[in-house]
């Protein structure tokens, strides 16, 4: 049984947890809050809304799995000097 660190338990538990964050943000009650007749620099806050929602995800999960690395990879011990 593979045993893994603590820190990078936490870090998959949020991973695993932000497809559904992303789906509560996408249901029809949230956005419509952003269904304004509003606009920001021109452009629907809805469609604002909805792509700067859809860029965080993406970011989000680049960035969890840039923390997470590949399977079986283990960062090195001398701090990767050399």
């Amino acid at each position: 049984m593979e045993r893994f660190e603590a820190g990078s338990r936490g870090i998959r538990d949020a991973a695993s947890m932000l497809p559904f964050f992303a789906i509560v943000l996408f249901v029809p009650p949230v956005v419509l809050i952003f269904a304004k007749p509003a606009t920001l620099l021109g452009i629907p806050v809805i469609v604002v809304y909805l792509f700067a929602v859809w860029a965080c995800v993406i970011a989000a999960a680049f960035l969890f799995s840039l923390r997470l690395g590949k399977p079986g990879q283990r960062p090195p011990r001398d701090g990767g000097v050399g």
